[in-house]
């Protein structure tokens, strides 16, 4: 399948709601060589959003991805939008669902000329799966994204792996964009800034560099995870899903030092801890970090 290349005329906005699609919105940044005519939109939808938008802002023109706005919620990123009116290319998170089908519309009746695009924002742009049968048949005669990029309101969507997407969701995406450079290389390249960008800055050494485990929490954290592996001799470490905001570690029983920033990506952790030990494994609820960083020598164990 040929990969369509394309380029951005005037003005571009990305909405960015987690961690993760920060990274590859500035990778499909770079890819395009727009970070000077870009706007991030960024919600308050995770851990420590805020203080990203700070220390991204402290960098002043030294910034690599362009302008970076902060906004309470999508939905306010959204009326931003609308009322700016000077966008030429808007990238949203998803496009799936009748609540976003909604927000689109507005969009679509705001701007006379406009190219909406849906982006990857992890391992579920790749799933065909998100509504169950007769309910998939009815938002696809409305034209209701039923998977990402599948909306009749965009002009199509950028994924690292086109060929798999296309095979995997049979979306009738109008146009499938590939993201040229892995998430796992452009960590690699940009690792110094996103560490300052997510305030992370290393995890404390205990003198073993054989093996640890880290374990990627869900929405909640699984206590009989923690409690079986904190005290099994080997270095742990929990990370947080990034939607957690608010967090004690007394109560979860760990020490401060082995629970890790919940704005930190997943991909970036794991990145440290293979340098740091010889043996790493992550145990998971689904985490797209076991996709991403799939080509790396970390064991992944799905919970």
């Amino acid at each position: 399948m040929k990969i369509p290349e394309i380029s951005f005329e005037g003005r571009s906005a990305f909405i960015v709601t987690k961690p993760l699609q920060l990274m590859i919105a500035g990778s499909i940044i770079d890819q395009l060589g727009i970070k000077d005519n870009v706007d991030i939109l960024l919600t308050d939808d995770f851990s420590g959003s805020r203080a990203a938008f700070e220390r991204y802002k402290a960098t002043n023109n030294a910034a690599p991805w362009g302008e970076m706005k902060f906004f309470d919620c999508k939905s306010a990123a959204f009326r931003h939008i609308q009322k700016q009116k000077n966008y030429k290319q808007i990238l949203v998170d998803s496009d799936v669902g009748a609540r976003n089908a909604l927000q689109l519309a507005r969009l679509l009746i705001s701007y006379k000329k406009v190219r909406i695009f849906a982006y990857e924002e992890g391992i579920g742009t790749y799933r065909s799966d998100l509504y169950a049968s007769t309910k998939k048949f009815i938002l696809d005669r409305f034209g209701v994204g039923t998977c990402f990029g599948g909306s009749a309101m965009t002009s199509g969507i950028f994924v690292h792996e086109p060929e798999r997407y296309k095979e995997a969701t049979k979306s009738k995406a109008r146009m499938v964009c590939g993201i040229r450079k892995s998430l796992g290389e452009f960590i690699l390249h940009n690792m110094e800034f996103l560490s300052y960008l997510f305030g992370f800055s290393g995890i404390p050494h205990s003198g073993n560099n054989d093996y640890c485990l880290l374990y990627l929490t869900n929405y909640s954290f699984d206590q009989k995870i923690i409690s079986q592996f904190r005290n099994n001799g080997k270095d742990f470490f929990v990370k947080p899903h990034p939607h957690i905001k608010n967090i004690n570690p007394t109560a979860l029983g760990v020490d401060a030092d082995a629970l890790l920033p919940a704005v930190t990506p997943a991909e970036i952790i794991i990145k440290f801890l293979r340098d740091r030990y010889e043996k790493v494994t992550v145990y998971h609820h689904g985490s797209s970090a076991a996709y991403y960083m799939s080509d790396s020598d970390v064991k992944f164990i799905l919970l």
